[in-house]
């Protein structure tokens, strides 16, 4: 959502009970020694570490690596990540893994949801076509779906009800990931 940061849009899935990424989240102003000392302690073998900063378009991005290499990479990008607002880190989960991902949104009062099928991250729909010419011709009525698609349709309908015409971007997984242990994974609020 505009003005809100990564950490920021991922609390908000949070506090409607939506299941998202496990995270260390470390705002400005913070020392390296801060984040190694809480990076030991972080329970994955895999992990991703994102930056975030205000009106920059590409921030430091170092998904699913080993724990050694991100230490690595703190130690020799530090310059870099000493800049931005917020560093976060967190459980690596390989979108190669995805049986699906998409996106969801409030149209017109109706849920639409657009998606693909198979491996790859929600940025996959981003180069399908521009998302003024997707939704919502390419997307499907979420209430009008089998049940499989159930938890997305509970959560989508709690979520837009506090923020109308915002944009749910999404995973699902063959196996549970995430604080809440569950297949599907909120990533972020548009």
């Amino acid at each position: 959502m505009n003005g809100m940061s990564k950490a920021d849009t991922l609390n908000l899935l949070d506090s409607h009970g939506l299941n998202t990424v496990d995270r260390i989240v470390v705002k400005k102003p913070f020392r390296a020694e801060t984040l190694i000392g809480r990076l030991v302690n972080f329970p994955y073998e895999v992990i991703s570490l994102r930056s975030w900063k205000e009106k920059m378009h590409l921030c430091p991005f170092y998904p699913n690596r080993p724990t050694g290499e991100i230490l690595q990479i703190i130690n020799d990008e530090w310059s870099k990540l000493k800049g931005m607002d917020e560093i976060i880190i967190s459980q690596g989960i390989n979108p190669e893994d995805s049986v699906m991902a998409g996106k969801i949104m409030d149209w017109d009062n109706e849920y639409v949801v657009e998606y693909f099928k198979g491996p790859g991250t929600v940025r996959k729909l981003d180069t399908i076509t521009p998302l003024t010419e997707r939704f919502p011709k390419r997307g499907m009525i979420l209430s009008q779906v089998n049940k499989g698609w159930a938890p997305l349709y509970i959560a989508a309908k709690a979520f837009f009800r506090a923020y109308p015409g915002t944009i749910i971007e999404w995973s699902y997984y063959p196996y549970k990931i995430g604080k809440k242990n569950e297949n599907w994974i909120y990533w972020e609020v548009l």
